[in-house]
């Protein structure tokens, strides 16, 4: 998947979170790559991912609350400062998780 795809479904997703399901579509992802990808200053809440592929992603300040992110990859992911309260992460999986370093394209190491 593309970042500008990605952008155009959660634009489609926060409207559905603000009308209550009357316009929008609420974020159902099954079986995508968005390796790569990031997502910044989101509303997720209640969005959808089964087995995603999200190595390598960017997420910084996204609220997750109530998802379902299930049997994704998080492998060498950046997380910052992101709200899971009541999320479902069944089987996915958290390796080489990043919380330092990004610098808006790309990892620096910290000695």
């Amino acid at each position: 998947m593309k970042q500008k795809e990605l952008n155009k479904l959660i634009d489609l997703h926060e409207l559905w979170l603000e009308t209550n399901g009357k316009q929008g579509q609420r974020l159902e992802l099954y079986e995508k790559d968005l390796s790569g990808l990031e997502i910044i200053y989101k509303d997720l809440t209640q969005a959808y991912l089964f087995k995603c592929n999200c190595s390598k992603m960017v997420l910084i300040r996204c609220k997750f609350y109530q998802s379902a992110l299930l049997y994704c990859n998080f492998i060498d992911t950046y997380f910052r400062n992101n709200k899971f309260n009541r999320a479902d992460l069944t089987g996915s999986g958290f390796v080489t998780v990043h919380t330092k370093g990004y610098n808006g394209n790309t990892y620096t190491k910290e000695v």
